[in-house]
């Protein structure tokens, strides 16, 4: 999937609302399990290597999106069908905000 928007905050694999984790994996809830909290760089060194990453013209990130909520309308054998989806911090943990359960 090219159409992941990620805006979750204080992730390893978020650079400038984009996945690099490659395999993003949601539980039955949709909460993201590949969440890796960024840790070691102060603040101001973290935004640097981000507007760092602003400038690469490169294609966009293709990322594997499984998923174990099989209510959604979009999970087809635990992978993702739709053709985006936007992830982000909720309340307690981050989460994809596209799960449809009509």
């Amino acid at each position: 999937m090219k159409g992941l928007v990620c805006t979750t905050c204080n992730c390893e694999h978020n650079h400038s609302c984009r996945c690099l984790a490659g395999i993003v994996d949601f539980d039955k809830h949709g909460a993201c399990k590949s969440r890796q909290k960024r840790g070691g760089l102060p603040r101001e060194k973290s935004a640097a290597i981000e507007a760092a990453q602003d400038l690469d013209l490169g294609v966009e990130q293709d990322v594997l999106v499984k998923c174990d909520c099989t209510d959604c309308t979009y999970n087809r054998n635990r992978v993702c069908a739709c053709d985006g989806i936007n992830v982000g911090d909720a309340l307690l943990r981050t989460r994809c905000f596209t799960k449809r359960t009509d």
